[in-house]
């Protein structure tokens, strides 16, 4: 504490618009230790962060008590496991997180004293005094709970010795905290890496600490920039989302883009800090680190912040080490590294493990001696973790020894290693790999944002034969993914993001026992699951995910929305509709809103053939020059065959096809006559027509948008207007091109608007499209023979939506060079 008031009126905590000084602060400790009762031994601290709580920590230091910091989020079970290890005589808590502290004390067997951190009394005296610490560098300094990625949470007894190795490394050894520097602090002060990281090394050193009140994107901003950090310190999920932040801005400016892609390729640290110094403004302008840790920063993360301008310290380490055990330096930057060891810590590799020694590793474990001797042997700390180093003596992870799968023919599987790599694909967010039943498993989060632009219906099916099929035929037999789950949640992970492998298996049998079970008993939920059930023959469960465990697609959607208007009244977005992803959620929120229950059957005949109302449809200025000019570019790069023109006609017609690459429309007119291109409309994505150019030829070439996240139920309505007017139109009903050459699965669309307006379906057949520009290439492949047909055409009569689409689906199939 002497520390502390040398610094005096010195500014030490900026809270709001509040400057706390560090005279306020050691007053404050000493009021609140005047009320703790000598020869207490444990007093835990169970709030949000705040400067109460930072009072209170030095107030147990200054009555030498050991300080224990409870995670508030924790669930019930670990904070009484805590509370019944460790029986803290104090506990400190805040208003909003008394009633769970109170709700945990009911399952132990002794009552502590309570205290609300902005309740403490004013200390009496004067405050001219010289609060000092008295401790041996040996003795318990907090104990921290960690949670862990297996079991129950254990007690880490920190020294002070093992605080001030850290500080000193940081602030001596490397000066990294020096009085001038504004620490940023987000993270709860009650894990090891901002309990030290944010509060005690600033604290220590001189430095002001920038306490940010919000978890919330604008609130960091604000505080960021009014605060003036130069140091953050921050978790990889805080770095994603400030990268995801800025690239989202630069890529509405074309200049900034290029300017980034530049400084990716030239990779100069004054060349980007330069460039984008207007980045580092909105931030405060004085930002000098990014500090990371709690787990590993993505690679591509690391890369885009670095070429923004940002300098990344990303270090490696572990509560049991106070909590550093390598850094990056400044000026070392290394992609994929941890840094180098703490000086004067002792590292090495054993088997491919992790060991350390030295003066930051803790005392041990609370209350577990046998614990402690499996992890600590002859002084050497068993970290647990996997790695390598460099010719540098830099430090690279590759994985957890406890997490090393182990198969029954005894071969050793490194699951995070095929995590990053199946990761990379961009329809996954999050994946874990895990052993059960004796096979390996993967259950993945899919990114629903990423599906929907693809206009991918079977996500399962997607996913296993895009991501794991080429996995698989990638890699040695044991080696293989042999089931996969699709899940609507975030996989659980401890609170600094590191995935709880062991819980995976759990989640996978809960999610199949929630199926048989709570159903809900509200007419509501009746008939919206009764309507699902008909129109998906399949059975629907409550929590079933619309996408993810049902499989609807965009047409599903209008339909669904269609039934929930005419149902119950409700008039509802099909964006709006996402947020109740479920028939439980959903059937929950027509329930209050409902202006009726009248349950009708879908009819496409009414919406179709009613008012459509104001849909403005335009026509063609240039579609016959761009078909010529297109014409001109497949002589060049392809062979191109034409056949069946004479089965197009004269009467409207919808056009139906299977889609192989990007030319397929352009290749479907290339020998319409003048006459028939102009009166003939395609339905494009709007994924696709970004930019001003594209968007502009869409709207002045008989283009027919569908964005797949709004407005699918209008565009089908466009369809509907174009072909009543006489006109044709142009349909893929697989919704995506071809990833592999074969025909995918058919969406109903086309099937619908033949039936309702009694129009044709002319099939047609594309073959070699795919070839010319397979998935993936940037330039196509030149004098490949692709060849274009056009079938007989389909009438509706005497065919459900369904049978019509399966006869146009094996028609066109049938014709496919498989």
């Amino acid at each position: 504490m002497r520390k502390l008031i040398k610094s005096s009126n010195k500014t030490a905590i900026l809270w709001n618009d509040e400057k706390i000084t560090y005279r306020q602060i050691c007053f404050s400790a000493e009021r609140y230790a005047q009320f703790i009762p000598e020869k207490t031994e444990f007093i835990s601290i169970f709030a949000a962060n705040s400067p109460e709580w930072i009072y209170a920590f030095y107030a147990c230091w200054l009555k030498n008590a050991v300080p224990v910091p409870i995670d508030f989020t924790a669930s019930k079970e670990d904070v009484v496991y805590i509370l019944d290890e460790c029986r803290p005589e104090i506990i400190y808590t805040d208003d909003e997180n008394l009633p769970k502290l109170k709700d945990a004390l009911n399952e132990v067997d002794y009552s502590p004293i309570i205290k609300i951190l902005t309740d403490s009394p004013k200390a009496t005296g004067s405050g001219n005094y010289d609060p000092d610490i008295s401790y041996k560098l040996e003795d318990t300094a907090v104990i921290i709970y960690t949670s862990g990625t297996t079991g129950n949470p254990k007690g880490v007894m920190l020294s002070y010795k093992n605080i001030f190795t850290n500080i000193d490394a940081v602030s001596v050894d490397v000066p990294i905290f020096t009085p001038k520097s504004t620490v940023f602090s987000i993270l709860p002060f009650h894990h090891v890496l901002p309990l030290m990281g944010t509060v005690v090394a600033p604290l220590y050193v001189g430095c002001k600490i920038s306490l940010c009140a919000s978890l919330k994107g604008p609130d960091i901003i604000k505080t960021l920039k009014s605060h003036k950090a130069t140091i953050i310190i921050g978790v990889p999920r805080l770095y994603k989302m400030i990268e995801q932040g800025i690239l989202n801005k630069l890529k509405k400016n074309k200049a900034g883009i290029l300017l980034f892609r530049l400084a990716k390729q030239i990779n100069s640290p004054f060349f980007s800090k330069t460039v984008f110094k207007s980045i580092n403004k909105t931030m405060g302008g004085r930002v000098k680190y990014l500090v990371s840790g709690g787990a590993a920063l993505d690679r591509e993360v690391n890369r885009n912040l670095t070429a923004l301008g940002f300098s990344i310290l990303e270090g490696f380490g572990m509560t049991e080490t106070a909590p550093m055990i390598t850094f990056t330096r400044p000026g070392e930057y290394c992609v994929g590294s941890a840094g180098r060891a703490l000086p004067n810590l002792e590292m090495k590799i054993v088997n491919g493990e992790i060991l350390v020694r030295g003066d930051n590793i803790m005392k041990g474990y609370y209350k577990r001696p046998d614990e402690t001797a499996e992890i600590i042997k002859d002084g050497w700390l068993h970290t647990g973790d996997l790695g390598h180093l460099d010719e540098k003596e830099r430090l690279f992870i590759t994985g957890r020894k406890k997490e090393i799968i182990v198969l029954p023919n005894g071969k050793n599987i490194n699951p995070e290693r095929i995590e990053n790599k199946l990761e990379k694909d961009p329809v996954i967010k999050e994946i874990g790999i895990f052993l059960k039943d004796n096979i390996m498993q993967a259950v993945v989060l899919p990114d629903l944002i990423k599906i929907r632009e693809k206009s991918i219906s079977k996500i399962d099916d997607f996913i296993k034969s895009q991501v794991i099929k080429p996995y698989n035929e990638s890699v040695a037999p044991y080696k293989k993914i042999m089931k996969l789950h699709l899940i609507d949640k975030e996989l659980p992970k401890t609170k600094l993001g590191k995935l709880r492998r062991f819980m995976l298996p759990e989640l996978i049998e809960y999610k199949e026992k929630k199926k048989t079970k709570d159903f809900p008993k509200t007419e509501e939920y009746r008939l919206i699951a009764d309507f699902i059930e008909k129109q998906t023959d399949q059975t629907v469960n409550p929590e079933d995910h619309f996408e993810i465990d049902l499989a609807l697609d965009s047409l599903d959607k209008v339909n669904l929305l269609v039934f929930v208007n005419s149902a119950f009244g409700i008039d509802m977005s099909e964006e709006k509709m996402m947020d109740f992803h479920n028939a439980k959620l959903l059937s929950e929120y027509c329930a209050e809103e409902k202006q009726k229950i009248d349950p009708e059957d879908l009819d496409w005949e009414k919406i179709i053939k009613g008012d459509t109302g104001h849909l403005e449809i335009r026509e063609s200025k240039s579609i016959v020059f761009w078909k010529k000019l297109s014409k001109i570019f497949f002589k060049i790069i392809m062979k191109l065959k034409v056949e069946g023109i004479e089965n197009i006609p004269d009467t409207p017609v919808i056009f139906a096809a299977n889609h192989q690459s990007v030319f397929d429309a352009f290749l479907l007119v290339s020998e319409f006559p003048d006459k028939l291109i102009k009166n003939t409309y395609f339905y494009a994505k709007k994924k696709h027509l970004k930019s001003k150019l594209m968007s502009n030829l869409a709207n002045n070439n008989n283009v027919i948008v569908l964005d797949i996240h709004s407005d699918v139920k209008e565009s089908i309505l466009k369809l509907a207007e174009v072909l009543k007017s006489g006109k044709n139109v142009i349909i893929f009903p697989e919704g995506t091109r071809t990833v592999d050459g074969k025909i995918g699965h058919f969406k109903k669309t086309f099937s619908i608007l033949s039936s309702e307006l009694n129009i044709p379906i002319l099939p047609a057949v594309i073959n070699g499209a795919f070839k010319v520009l397979p998935g993936g290439s940037r330039f196509p492949k030149i004098s490949k023979e692709v060849n274009v047909k056009f079938l007989k055409p389909v009438y509706p009569e005497n065919h459900t939506y369904e049978s019509l689409k399966n006869l146009v689906y094996d028609i066109i199939d049938g014709e496919i060079e498989h």
